[in-house]
């Protein structure tokens, strides 16, 4: 009997395993603000998908039904063959310009691939889509679309992923209120600044983003250098104080567009 109850046991947790990496649980989550009410796109919307490009519609397509595979634990859910799918949509949209639904979809479907696995490399999508189809649509709308992702995170550990004006607020896994406030330098191109505000010191682990098209990167801390590969998060894991701050800079020179357009949304 003892023997059953041990075999059984270890089927559970090889099952337990085998689901969690089938439905691997995201990375780090969009922060939504009560100052938007942020557009959330579902499965059935994919079907008003247009353009003149019948193969980017039917990918957006493909790609927002495994998204709903995985929200309802359905087995055909594939991350690797999502990847894959997305992966071919990203070469086959960098040379044209797509539609309102279509660039909302593809941001939609990227930030959830970034929600799954952190990638810089799908964060810095989420950056092209924002920074060259999202523009001419109407502010409002692209702002709640974006914003949820400027300043992603997981318990204590913060993502900046967009260099685009934002704050959030949370509670600390320890206890007591936590913002941070991302301020681009309007006036100097590259510099950004995220300021720390909170009512006790507290650990948090803060990953920046370095563009792969970055250069002369710098990333400091009240003096403090730390290492930034373009391309990559810069990971500074530490406790901070109210008025404490993080100072990035960087060339914006290679940027996929207008830099100061980016920045204020036209």
């Amino acid at each position: 009997m003892r023997y059953l109850i041990s075999f059984s046991l270890i089927i559970f947790l090889n099952f337990s395993c085998n689901r969690t990496e089938k439905f691997p649980a995201p990375e780090t989550l969009p922060v939504y603000s009560v100052n938007f009410d942020h557009l959330q796109w579902k499965s059935s919307d994919s079907d008003a998908l247009e353009g003149d490009n019948p193969a980017i519609s039917a990918g957006l397509k493909s790609l927002f039904s495994f998204r709903e595979f995985y929200f309802q634990k359905d087995e055909r859910f594939d991350l690797k063959k999502f990847r894959e799918l997305w992966d071919e949509l990203r070469k086959n949209t960098e040379s044209i310009q797509l539609t309102e639904e279509n660039a909302l979809a593809w941001f939609h479907a990227t930030g959830f691939l970034f929600e799954l696995t952190g990638d810089p490399d799908v964060a810095e999508e989420m950056e092209r889509i924002s920074a060259l189809h999202l523009g001419e649509i109407r502010p409002g709308l692209r702002d709640s679309v974006i914003s949820p992702y400027v300043i992603t995170k997981n318990v204590d550990q913060v993502w900046v992923n967009l260099f685009l004006p934002a704050k959030i607020q949370y509670t600390h896994s320890m206890g007591g209120e936590v913002s941070m406030a991302l301020k681009p330098d309007f006036d100097k191109n590259g510099i950004i600044h995220l300021e720390f505000g909170m009512e006790k010191k507290r650990f948090i682990e803060v990953l920046i983003r370095i563009p792969s098209w970055a250069s002369n990167v710098s990333v400091e801390v009240k003096g403090v250098k730390y290492v930034a590969k373009p391309g990559s998060y810069c990971l500074i894991a530490k406790k901070w104080k109210e008025g404490d701050l993080i100072d990035v800079q960087f060339s914006t020179e290679n940027f996929p567009g207008n830099y100061n357009e980016f920045l204020s949304g036209n």
